[in-house]
């Protein structure tokens, strides 16, 4: 009887011991989920983010690398003049995906950037529109695309990469904004 009684005080020990190993790489972040940013004042309810482990790389097979590519826009149309000279910051994730962040008309713009294949359909009418003349889905290059927005504005690039770091392309604002890209330093 007294084996019974331990066996059971042990599982109501083992149970929430269990719970709290396996909750062990959860982090409770509040987050707007129209901005999918965090909220600035604690009050609001929380979002429980669970981090998953990152699987180990195969041998022989390099984990792909997160990289961080700084752009500028430079405008190209009047619209784009009256905001100026824009930075903007890729996060690749060496996977070909990765978050676009911009600040345009003081507005904090967020979304992707996505690299695409020569098949990508449309690629290339983005540049046209903005530096025309060029046929851009023939270019070489790697190619991407990046979408940003915020609740007032949003942004949509395209981009062609010549080197790692290095590349060029457009971006057109929803306001009529018109930008010539440039990556790397």
């Amino acid at each position: 009887m007294s084996d019974l009684k331990s066996l059971r005080r042990s599982a109501l020990i083992a149970v929430p011991l269990l719970a709290v190993a396996a909750l062990s790489a959860c982090v409770i972040v509040p987050m707007d989920p129209k901005t999918g940013r965090p909220y600035e004042s604690a009050t609001q309810p929380p979002v429980v983010v669970v981090q998953q482990p990152t699987p180990a790389a195969s041998p022989g097979i390099a984990a792909p690398q997160w990289q961080t590519v700084q752009a500028r826009l430079y405008p190209v149309n009047e619209a784009a003049r009256n905001a100026g000279i824009l930075q903007a910051t890729v996060i690749d994730n060496g996977a070909g995906r990765g978050s676009f962040s911009v600040t345009y008309q003081g507005q904090a713009l967020q979304g992707e950037a996505t690299r695409v294949d020569r098949q990508y359909p449309g690629f290339g009418q983005i540049m046209s529109q903005v530096q025309g003349g060029v046929n851009w889905a023939q270019a070489a290059g790697q190619r991407g695309i990046a979408n940003a927005a915020s609740s007032s504005y949003s942004l949509r690039c395209e981009y062609l990469f010549t080197a790692a770091t290095q590349g060029t392309g457009a971006c057109l604002a929803s306001d009529g904004a018109r930008y010539q890209i440039h990556f790397g330093s």
